[in-house]
Formats: C-alpha cells, structure tokens, sequence
C-alpha cells in the first residue's frame, strides 16, 4: 500500500489536534491586542463579542449594558426614520402640473392637479369612483377601483362642476391611455363649487366649455342610451343623464316638454352636451315652448331631417322586432310614412298597444323626422308622443 504523503511544505496534522487560532488563548497573549472584559467569556476567556453564548464553550453570557442601549437605539432610529418618511409622504405637496403638460416621462409620479370635474361615475357595489378633471390645458380621467367607502367617510366627493385639487399618481397605458389614480382619498379638496350662469342654447360658445350653465328647451328626443335631447326649435344639446352619475331616480321626459337643466358645457363632434351633477338640476318648466308643425305626411320630404312634426294616420301594416315592439306604417290619405322604431321598452307603455297591430288604428305621432334606408320615418322616442285614438260611440 503507498503511504500517502502531504504535499511539500505542508506538515499532517493529527485529526484530533486543534488549529493554533483554536489553541490560542488570545486573552492571555501578551503583545496582541486587547479587549475589553465585557467581551470576553468569563468561562473559557476567548473573545466572544457581541455574542449572548460562548460558541467555543456554551457558556451563557451575561448581557451587556452598552449592547442593549445600541440595540434599542438602533430599533428606535429606524422606527423614527420610517416615521418621517411616511409624514413626509402623506403631507407633503407634489409638483402641480397642467394636465396637457402630462407625457409618457410622468408614468408611476406623484403630482397635483387641478381643475374642474366634467364627469362622475360612482358603483356602489365595486365602490368605485371615476372623475374627469379638466383645466384650460386638457382632461384627464382620475380613478380609483376602491376608494369610494373613504371617501364617502371623509365626505368630499366632488360633483359634476365643483373645483378640486388632488394628489394622485400618473399611470399611462398603451391601452387606456393617461389617467390619474386617486389612491389618497384625503388629498382630494374639493375649492369650489361655483354659481350656473343662465344662457340661451343659442348663446352657447366655446369659451362656456367647462362652466355651469343653466339652459331651456324642449324636450326633441326623450331620454335613450343615458341621453336627452332638447331645442329652441334651431339649436339642439344633448344632455347626459347617467345612472352611475345621478341615481336611478332620473324624471322622463316626453317630446314638446319644457326643460330647465343646469350642468357643465361640454364640446364634441355633434355639438355641446350638458352634464347635469344631480337631478334637482333637472327641472320641468311650463314657459319654455317650441311649435311643433302638424303636417301632412306628403309634406315630410328630406329637407325635414331632424325636425319635430306631428303627424296623424290610420295603420296601414305593422312590423315587428324580434325583441319586442316594431314599426307601425301609417297613412293619412296624401302619403304613407313609418312611425318608428318603437321599442319594446316604449311599445309596451303605450296604452292599447296592441291596436297598433290591427289596421285602420288611428294614430296620433309627434316626433323627429329621420330616414333608415332611404325611407322616411318620425321617431317618436317615448310612450307619451303615441297616442292611439279611439272614436267616439254615436248612439
């Protein structure tokens, strides 16, 4: 058997001997340097520093006065900085931008805004909050998924029109674009809340986009889609009546009612819309009235697209839909013309509905005149502009 030998310059060691670090005590060891007692074990004397057992002998070591100061100074420090930090997050006042100023480079900062609410959406059961802010530079959407309960307990949640200055975090999606989220529900100031001007739906011009007006008109077409269209018989504005804005409780309205509604301008491509911010703001008046022509049906021609008529015939066919409801085709002896789409959540709040099916009904329409497929029609939009005339008995 070959004798294994060490390398050359190395000697065996018996496995049972200790290294001479091991061997040494150092405490003893004159000329090395020196420790205090404290760290020292007072069993074995090996240097045992901020250790609370000897690792060489297991001893338990009496716990040092200076240790335990560091220790819960050093606990306390940290307590305290976290404390600043978060202080001087809550409390501290983001850079105020201009919404247009807003760039894919402001994607996870935190900022001020401020500006008016244009829009409101609230879901009770998510508890959900979505606003537009507006400002003269531009819009932005600011939302939070589940804020809503906190900002009900602290009670400033703006409505459509109110001045506000929050702080919140840019987010920018490839998808939804640059929105806002309003994570800090108690930096949210609700400034103003400031006084509706009255102006003429005629008057109406871009420089009251963003501002509460109140305006009056008649009712064109009846609330559908979350929309209510009214006029001054040449001018039309939308009106946008949302549930997740307003409530449930939103009045109906008939073509030929007067309305009085008061909301923030909006501009688009088919002209300003009104966002009310709550149904007080929707008021029914007796004095606002607009003509509206009863013609004879060769009188409608295409010049009269979107004009109110009112029209009078006997039901010459019926067509339904298959969701319900359907067009009713009428006649007066000059013409024919369709009335409709009449819907089935219109069809079936007209009284006697079912007479629409049976020719020979007389029908009295009020409407808009519209056009599907090159056909003329008048639309009347809700229940109260059918009406179905029954003659009189004559004994």
């Amino acid at each position: 058997m070959v004798e294994e030998r060490p390398l050359e310059g190395q000697e065996k060691k018996p496995e049972e001997e200790l290294s001479q670090i091991d061997q040494a005590d150092l405490s003893q060891e004159t000329g090395l340097r020196e420790f205090p007692e404290e760290t020292l074990c007072p069993s074995c004397g090996r240097f045992v520093g901020a250790y609370e057992k000897c690792p060489y002998c297991g001893a338990e070591l009496k716990k040092r006065m200076s240790l335990i100061m560091w220790k819960k100074i050093s606990v306390f420090g940290t307590l305290l900085g976290l404390g600043i930090m978060w202080f001087a997050a809550i409390h501290m006042n983001p850079q105020k931008v201009q919404i247009g100023e807003i760039q894919e480079t402001y994607n996870n900062a935190q900022v001020t805004i401020q500006g008016v609410v244009i829009s409101r959406r609230l879901d009770e059961e998510s508890g959900s909050i979505s606003l537009v802010i507006a400002d003269k530079s531009g819009s932005i959407q600011a939302r939070s998924f589940s804020a809503l309960p906190k900002f009900k307990e602290l009670g400033n949640i703006p409505e459509v029109g109110d001045i506000i200055s929050t702080v919140g975090t840019i987010g920018v999606d490839a998808v939804y674009g640059t929105s806002l989220n309003l994570g800090l529900p108690h930096r949210l100031k609700i400034l103003d809340s400031p006084e509706a001007e009255e102006v003429k739906i005629s008057k109406l011009k871009p420089s009251y986009v963003n501002s509460k007006v109140i305006v009056s008109g008649m009712v064109k077409f009846p609330t559908r889609f979350g929309k209510l269209t009214i006029t001054n018989g040449v001018t039309d504005v939308t009106v946008l009546l949302d549930e997740r804005n307003l409530g449930e409780e939103i009045p109906e309205f008939a073509t030929g009612d007067g309305v009085e509604v008061t909301g923030i301008v909006l501009s688009g491509m088919e002209g300003y819309t009104i966002i009310p911010a709550t149904v007080e703001d929707i008021k029914t008046v007796e004095d606002v009235a607009v003509g509206i022509p009863r013609k004879k049906i060769s009188e409608i021609t295409m010049a009269d697209l979107g004009e109110l008529v009112e029209v009078e015939g006997k039901v010459v066919s019926f067509k339904a839909f298959k969701g319900g409801g359907g067009a009713v085709t009428i006649t007066d002896g000059t013409g024919r013309i369709v009335i409709g789409p009449i819907f089935s959540s219109i069809f079936d709040k007209i009284p006697d509905s079912h007479k629409l099916k049976i020719n020979g009904t007389l029908v009295n329409t009020k409407g808009a005149v519209d056009q599907f497929r090159g056909e003329l029609q008048v639309q009347p939009g809700s229940a109260a502009n059918i009406t179905i005339i029954i003659p009189k008995k004559t004994k």
